[in-house]
C-alpha cells in the first residue's frame, strides 16, 4: 500500500485579495503568485511524462504510486488556475504570461525524450519539500 496521499486541499481566491497579499513578506507573497503562473504548466508537463512512462512500470505498486503522485499533481494545478484566474481577473495582462509559460513547457516536452522529462521532474519535485 502507497504512503503517498493525495490532499483534498480547498483554498479559497476571492477577488478581493489584493496582488501583495502578503504585505509582512511580500518576497514570499510574490513567490507564490510566481508559483501560480508556472505552476499548471509544470504540473500539466510531470502528468504528461508520468502518463508516458506508465505503461514502462512492471511494478504495480509503483505504477500506483505514479497514478498517485498524477492525482495530486492535478491537485495543485486546479489550485494554482483557480488563484491565476482570480489574478488575471484583475491584471489581465498575466494572461498571455501565463500562456507563454505552458507554451514553453509543452515545447519542452516535445524536444526531449523521457529519460529527461522523468530527471526534471525529480529535480523540480525535490526543490519544493525545502521550500514548503
Amino acid at each position: 500500500m502507497s504512503t503517498l496521499k493525495v490532499r483534498k486541499i480547498d483554498f479559497q481566491f476571492p477577488d478581493d485579495i489584493a496582488l501583495q497579499w502578503c504585505p509582512h513578506n511580500p518576497g514570499w507573497g510574490n513567490c507564490v503568485n510566481y508559483a501560480s503562473v508556472i505552476g499548471p504548466a509544470f504540473e500539466k508537463y510531470f502528468i504528461r511524462a508520468f502518463r508516458q512512462a506508465m505503461p514502462l512500470i512492471k511494478n504495480p505498486a509503483i505504477k500506483a504510486d505514479a497514478d498517485l503522485f498524477c492525482q495530486q499533481e492535478a491537485q495543485h494545478s486546479r489550485h494554482h488556475l483557480e488563484h491565476m484566474r482570480m489574478l488575471t481577473r484583475k491584471y489581465p495582462g498575466l494572461e498571455q504570461t501565463r500562456q507563454a509559460v505552458m507554451a514553453s513547457y509543452d515545447q519542452l516536452l516535445a524536444s526531449h525524450d523521457l529519460k529527461f522529462h522523468l530527471a526534471y521532474t525529480a529535480c523540480i519535485e525535490l526543490m519544493f519539500g525545502p521550500i514548503a
